[in-house]
Order: C-alpha cells, then sequence, then structure tokens
C-alpha cells in the first residue's frame, strides 16, 4: 500500500512537471500500447502514400527490469529534481534485496540482489521510464528522425520496447550510435538476436546496413512489435492470422474446461467468451480495418462458432439467431465501438501529443484526398453510418460519448439484424418474438436440455416435420424432390403439418401434457392469456394460440413452454419408436 502511495506522487509529479517524454507511452496515465501502434502505423502510412522510405530499428533490451544500474536510477531521478524524502524513500528502498530461487522442492540460500528494479512492484515500470528517458532526449537532441504532425518523430517507446525511426540507412546508424553510447554510459545491454531493422517502403532486405558495436543487424520485412505484426506492406493480415490463431486455441482450452465443469451455465460460458476468447480477437481493434480491409469474416464466423456452442444447438441454427439470443454485438459492431472510442479519446488529448499531431496531419490528407490510405478514412465513414455526422464535422464528442455511441452502435446492430432475419423463411416466427437484441432469460434455466429445445423452437430448427421435411426427397416422374411443406404432416397423427402450433396445441396423441399445461397456464398466466387458453382448450384458434405462444416466448411463460416441449419432443420419441 505504501509503495502504491508513493507510485501516485511520484506519477503526478512526473506529469505534472512532463519530466517524461511524450513518445514514452509505458505505464503512463490515459496512455496505452494502441497510443504507439496508431502513430506508428500512420506514421509508415503517410510515408507509403508519398512513396518515401521510413527505416525502423526495433531494439529489444536484454533483462531491461532485472539490468537496471541502481546508481544510474538516484542519478536519473536526481536530474529530474526527485530529490528530498522521495529520493531517500526510494533509495532506502532498494538498500538491501535478497531473493531465493526455489529449485526441486526446496528453496536456495538467500543472497543478495544488487542492480535491477524490484520485480512485482507497483512503482519499477515508472522508476524504468525514468532511467531510459536520458534515451529519449538524446535521440530528439539530434535532431532526426521522420516527418510527423508538423515535427520530426524519432522514436517510440513503450517501457523497454524501443522503435527508432529515421528516413535513410545513414541517419538510423547515427541514431544507434547514440542509443549504443547511451546504453554504454547507463549499463544496458540490447539483445542482439531480438533487435532488428526493417526498411519501410522498399522492396526486399539486404539494403539496410546498420551495425551495433561494429556487427550488422538483421534485416527483416517483418516485425512483432507491441504484440502486433508490422509489415512492409502496411497490412494487418498476418496480425489477424495470428490473433484467429490464439482466439481458436482459448476456445479450445475454454471448451475443455466447461467440459471438465460439467453443465456450465450460458452467462459463465459468454464469461469465459468475453474475458478468454474475445480479447484474442480485439487487441489493436483501434488502428486495425484500415481502409483496405475493413471486413474481417473469420473473426464473426469464430464468434458465431463459439455463440453454437454456448447455445449447444448444433450448426442448423441461422447465424441471426445465435447473436441475437445471447445479446452479443457482431466483431464489426465491437470493432466500431472500441475504434470510435479510441476516437474520441484521441479529441480530448492536448494538441501537443504526438498522436493528436499525427491524428490531425491524417485528418488533413483525408480533405486533401478522399481516397488517402489514413486511419481517419475508415473511422469518417463508420461515424457517417452511424449518423453522428456533426461529431465529425465539429471534432468534438461532448460528454456521455460513450453512451451515445454505444446506442447509435446497438440501433444499427439491431436494424442491420432484422433486415437479415426477415430474408430467412425459418425466423419469421423468431423476428416476431424476438423484440431486443439481449440475452433473453430462459438461457438461465438450469436444465439444459429443454434450453436447448426451446432454442431450436424459437430459431425454427427443431426436429419437427416442418423442419425435418426440408431434408426428405420424394421421387415424382424420376426425379428427387423436396417434399412441399403443406406434405410434412405429423406422423404421430397424420393430421396436419407438424408445426409450433400444431404439437403444442392440436396434436390430439399429446392431450394430456395439454393439460398439465393448462393447469400451469391457470396458476401462473395473466388473464388474458388464461382466456385465450380455454378458448384453445375449447376449439381450434389461431389468434388464441398465437396469444399463448406469445407470453410463452416473450412474457415470462418460458418455464412453462420448455416443459411443454420437453414433455411433447420425449413422447413423440417414444411413439415413433425414436
Amino acid at each position: 500500500m505504501f509503495m502504491r502511495v508513493l507510485n501516485a506522487r511520484l506519477a503526478n509529479y512526473c506529469e505534472s512537471e512532463e519530466l517524461l517524454v511524450d513518445e514514452q507511452a509505458g505505464f503512463r496515465r490515459g496512455r496505452s500500447c494502441a497510443d504507439q501502434l496508431f502513430t506508428l502505423s500512420e506514421v509508415l502510412a503517410e510515408h507509403r502514400e508519398r512513396k518515401q522510405t521510413v527505416v525502423a530499428c526495433f531494439i529489444d533490451v536484454r533483462k531491461a527490469y532485472d539490468r537496471v544500474w541502481r546508481d544510474g536510477l538516484w542519478k536519473a531521478l536526481w536530474q529530474k529534481a526527485v530529490r528530498g524524502r522521495m529520493w531517500r524513500v526510494l533509495k532506502d528502498y532498494y538498500k538491501k534485496i535478497q531473493s531465493s530461487v526455489r529449485l526441486d522442492g526446496g528453496n536456495t540460500e538467500w543472497f543478495d540482489v544488487d542492480v535491477g528494479v524490484r520485480q512485482g512492484c507497483v512503482i519499477s515500470p515508472l522508476l524504468f521510464d525514468v532511467f531510459v528517458d536520458g534515451l529519449a532526449r538524446e535521440m530528439k537532441a539530434l535532431g532526426l528522425g521522420v516527418a510527423a504532425g508538423e515535427g520530426r518523430l524519432s522514436l517510440l517507446l513503450y517501457a523497454d520496447d524501443i522503435a527508432v525511426l529515421a528516413n535513410s540507412v545513414a541517419d538510423l546508424q547515427r541514431m544507434m550510435n547514440a542509443v549504443e553510447g547511451f546504453c554504454r554510459r547507463w549499463r544496458l545491454q540490447v539483445n542482439m538476436s531480438k533487435t532488428k531493422v526493417v526498411e519501410f517502403g522498399s522492396r526486399g532486405v539486404g539494403r539496410a546496413n546498420v551495425t551495433w558495436k561494429g556487427e550488422q543487424l538483421e534485416e527483416v520485412t517483418e516485425y512483432k512489435y507491441l504484440g502486433m505484426l508490422v509489415v512492409k506492406g502496411g497490412r494487418w493480415k498476418k496480425t489477424k492470422e495470428k490473433m484467429l490463431r490464439k482466439a481458436k486455441r482459448a476456445a479450445a482450452m475454454c471448451w475443455n474446461l466447461a467440459v471438465r465443469a460439467g453443465n456450465m451455465s450460458v452467462k459463465g460460458m459468454t464469461n469465459m467468451w468475453t474475458a478468454l476468447i474475445r480479447p484474442h480477437l480485439e487487441y489493436g481493434a483501434e488502428v486495425l480495418n484500415s481502409n483496405m480491409d475493413p471486413i474481417w469474416q473469420e473473426a464473426e464466423q469464430l464468434a458465431r462458432k463459439v455463440g453454437r456452442r454456448v447455445l449447444k444447438c448444433g450448426s442448423r441454427i441461422p447465424d441471426e439467431a445465435v447473436l441475437a439470443e445471447l445479446g452479443w454485438m457482431t466483431m464489426r459492431g465491437r470493432r466500431m465501438l472500441l475504434r470510435l472510442s479510441y476516437w474520441g479519446k484521441i479529441l480530448g488529448m492536448d494538441e501537443g501529443r504526438w498522436v493528436r499531431k499525427v491524428y490531425e496531419q491524417g485528418r488533413a490528407r483525408l480533405k486533401d484526398n478522399a481516397r488517402s490510405n489514413t486511419w481517419c478514412n475508415l473511422t469518417r465513414k463508420w461515424l457517417l453510418e452511424l449518423g453522428l455526422r456533426r461529431e465529425w464535422q465539429d471534432q468534438a464528442v461532448g460528454p456521455g460519448w460513450q453512451d451515445k455511441l454505444r446506442a447509435k452502435i446497438e440501433d444499427r446492430e439491431a436494424r442491420e439484424w432484422r433486415r437479415k432475419a426477415l430474408r430467412k423463411v425459418k425466423l419469421q416466427r423468431f423476428v416476431q418474438w424476438k423484440t431486443r437484441l439481449g440475452l433473453e432469460p430462459y438461457l438461465l434455466h438450469k436444465d439444459v436440455h429443454q434450453r436447448r429445445l426451446w432454442t431450436k423452437l424459437r430459431a425454427g430448427v427443431l426436429e419437427l416435420r416442418e423442419e425435418t421435411g426440408r431434408w426428405e426427397r420424394v421421387s415424382v416422374g424420376g426425379r428427387q424432390v423436396k417434399i412441399p411443406r403443406h406434405l410434412r404432416k405429423c406422423k404421430v397423427c397424420f393430421g396436419e403439418v407438424e408445426d409450433v402450433h400444431h404439437v403444442l396445441f392440436r396434436c390430439p396423441a399429446y392431450s394430456d401434457k395439454r393439460e398439465a399445461m393448462a393447469t400451469r397456464v391457470g396458476a401462473e398466466a395473466p388473464a388474458g392469456v388464461i382466456v385465450a387458453m380455454k378458448r384453445v382448450q375449447r376449439q381450434r384458434s389461431v389468434s388464441a394460440e398465437k396469444t399463448v405462444l406469445e407470453w410463452m416466448m416473450t412474457g415470462g411463460g418460458e418455464a412453462v413452454g420448455m416443459e411443454m416441449i420437453d414433455d411433447v419432443m420425449r413422447e413423440r420419441a417414444r411413439l415413433l419408436g425414436g
């Protein structure tokens, strides 16, 4: 707790006095990996449009936190006017640090640790930021780098992840010489095997001859920076493939957990989706989906596949029913939410921030060329699609932006869902019952079998002849043709088409089940539904059947309906010998 208080005070002091360069985003309030990824991708996109090269060196510091030179750290803090009691407390905190290693079930003897910052300590990332801040300032003093936001951007840092940017190989070599000098003075070590050079805007490799301590650094065509593959061509295809593989592995792990746990609830499985699977598909969504590739169908397919497993209804349930029953946004909707939320965050940034300057430059490019491959292009398109033209024109979002944005996206999702659902014959009843896109209460029912049957019934895929007749064929004039709907009659009574109305209200084979249902309706349903149920018992009435069925689907009678359909399907299987 004491170190949390100390960290908060030191962080506030560093931010208020601007002791850390803007290029450093690591573990600072209001900053994230997305800031660095956005800045880098926009700078590269701009130079790509102008057919200019950017030579970048991605530096990996070996055991960065473990090898911090402590005397150098105290000097760096002192140089930034962190003195007096704060300085003494920090130094005393590191006065004597000992560690022990667990080995073969036992612990080694305690030994002194004289270098590095404490592992797992809340203040360690901030201390490291202070320690390497001098590197950024030395690099900026060179006056080199790449044109960005009416200035020159020489490097980007996220704690110990360093990207050095230059317009030419010669400039990059000068900058790397400066990095080498800083590392020598401050006792930092660079991992040569993981430090790579990428020349964006050129073809192939082998042209960028950049050395470190006389040894040439390897040039590559792509580099994994802050978890995303940055490639020379500017596309995110490989990053998406990697994210998709991770999400699929996470899904497989989650199903193993669900199987071992038994019949896990829908809510529990949904939590696994939102916490363990979906984040793999959303990492970097703020910058992904450039104007060149705005649609990611593989992610949508995986979301629907996971949804089907959660519902336990097989592959025949329509896509529109899967996400609607669970109340999940499409992955496109989720990406819109994350991207436009980040847009609102950018507008709230100080105009001196690199992220804001790069954004404004991208917006200017879009004004000059409507087809410019800038981040602003797709952002503007999505804002206009949501009816937020005024926000784009004013470049202001105002209070309550998150709530307003979510409401707009949810409204769009609902309209798009309804448009697609109305095209599918088997969802005609479902569209009438489904009044909102949200988790249906019946999915919280503990009986998995009844829950599954009810989902199938609602989605039009329950194994009644109305549905199974689609797969049956009859010979007509030597040709195999589908059985027309009006001939898909009940195999128990052979009276009429076997659909939901027939099995729940009309088939004589289930009259005893129907009587039990009527008793529960009389005890639990509103007066209007009770009257309709009595009418159904006396005579055939489509309108009365619809009233009772609507109460089961949307009015709180799900438990009655699920129990009835479970009894009916069990009796049906017995009568048909299934």
